[in-house]
């Protein structure tokens, strides 16, 4: 699904279209600065359109994550730069710079993390509702505090959230900002273009002539629920156009969550979150007053 990428800029915490003739700037070096300041270390992964690496600071010792692009795509790294710089949150990635070459554009981003939720999942399957519940709390959060800012991922999945430490699930990190989006202070419902990975896209998103909010979020945050506490999807289908028919009617099917010794408050939120209405799903806010979230004992400090 292809997106229409908005340059963002940073104003009064929030993040807003910029303004007819304004440049985003970036901290631009020359690449033969970089490549003097960091010295290259292990591949992490490859995409089509991005390469990540570990880099050292010759300097300092201190390893970055480092995100390699095209040239021709530096308006995609804009935003995604721009959006991590109008962020403030514990459990979002940070952006340290950004150089800028003639053919290709390295973004710096802290801190180094090894271990995805995608990758917790292959090994374990699924997690206990405990665990599910410590996860599921700390990336509403930080999604409550993106949606105050004017961000919206659209690209949320167990690949965007990431373990310093695969063993602890308390300190994760929120990355993958190329598709996020901004959210016009005015405007409730001003998103349009359909993006997003198919599993994890939210039904009004694929609606044609549709026009949808930060909530897309939400029910992202419900599939990847569903998978921690099934180990399965919501929604099966034998080929993508299927699935995303099924998706935007929301065909979701709850048996596996009733044949599995989950706490009803459970089963609840996630039919909340996987709710194809738009004014009956909850706002980040609201899902983190939910019993399941809310009862759970020990609160997290919420940041705004």
């Amino acid at each position: 699904m292809k997106l229409e990428k908005k340059p963002l800029s940073q104003e009064k915490g929030r993040c807003h279209a910029p303004k007819p003739g304004h440049q985003v700037q970036l901290g631009r070096s020359s690449l033969e600065i970089f490549l003097n300041r960091y010295r290259w270390k292990n591949i992490l992964s490859t995409s089509s359109s991005s390469i990540i690496r570990e880099v050292e600071d010759v300097t300092t010792g201190k390893t970055y994550v480092c995100k390699t692009t095209k040239r021709e795509t530096v308006l995609d790294v804009i935003n995604e730069v721009t959006c991590l710089k109008c962020l403030d949150h514990p459990s979002v990635v940070k952006c340290a710079d950004a150089y800028v070459g003639s053919s290709e554009m390295h973004l710096l981003l802290e801190p180094l993390c090894r271990t995805d939720l995608e990758s917790v999942l292959v090994r374990k399957e699924r997690l206990n509702e405990k665990e599910a519940r410590l996860v599921t709390e700390r990336v509403l959060h930080a999604v409550q505090h993106l949606h105050k800012r004017g961000v919206v991922h659209r690209n949320l999945k167990p690949s965007k959230i990431l373990f310093k430490d695969p063993g602890d699930f308390k300190q994760l990190y929120l990355v993958g900002f190329g598709m996020a989006a901004l959210m016009q202070e005015d405007d409730e419902m001003c998103l349009s273009d359909s993006c997003g990975s198919a599993l994890y896209v939210a039904p009004e998103v694929l609606a044609a002539d549709c026009l949808y909010n930060e909530k897309c979020d939400l029910w992202s945050i419900g599939v990847i629920l569903y998978q921690l506490l099934t180990g399965q999807p919501p929604i099966l289908a034998d080929c993508t156009d299927e699935l995303l028919k099924k998706i935007r009617f929301g065909q979701v099917n709850f048996e596996p969550l009733e044949s599995l010794h989950l706490t009803d408050s459970a089963k609840n939120f996630v039919q909340q979150l996987l709710t194809l209405d738009l004014k009956q799903r909850p706002s980040a806010a609201e899902a983190l007053l939910h019993p399941w979230i809310a009862n759970a004992g020990a609160r997290l400090e919420s940041y705004t």
